[in-house]
């Protein structure tokens, strides 16, 4: 194997350990076993009756930080992180740096949006760049 190849091997499995440990950091789970339907309606449903959002077609991005929630770039109040938090513990999810929850009229997807990647559970199509914006 030449050097190059190999400086490049080394180099991409630094890369994987890098987003590896992120990903630890962050709590990330399996995912799998997450109904993202029940999840969809619920988040929905609660939205809707907070007045966070005005129709079930609304987008959602939630971001889950420890120390804040983001629902479209917007910081929710201590008490609207709390709930949302409760309602995603729900599910088996917990909050984490790079944890999103992400709902469209196209797609429901949960998990971690990592370095231009998404580490989850989805259903139907994501548009990553459109998901880094919205919870940059």
């Amino acid at each position: 194997m030449n050097s190059r190849i190999k400086s490049i091997l080394v180099f991409s499995f630094f890369i994987l350990i890098a987003n590896a440990t992120k990903a630890q950091e962050s709590g990330t789970k399996d995912f799998k076993n997450i109904d993202l339907k029940e999840l969809r309606k619920a988040f929905v449903n609660q939205l809707l009756d907070d007045g966070l959002i005005k129709r079930k077609k609304d987008d959602i991005h939630l971001a889950l930080r420890s120390e804040m929630t983001l629902l479209n770039e917007q910081v929710l109040d201590k008490e609207l992180h709390e709930k949302y938090g409760n309602l995603a513990a729900q599910f088996d999810i917990k909050r984490g740096s790079y944890r999103v929850i992400y709902i469209t009229h196209q797609c429901t997807a949960v998990g971690d949006f990592l370095d231009d990647s998404f580490s989850g559970k989805i259903q139907g199509k994501m548009n990553l760049n459109e998901l880094k914006v919205s919870i940059q």
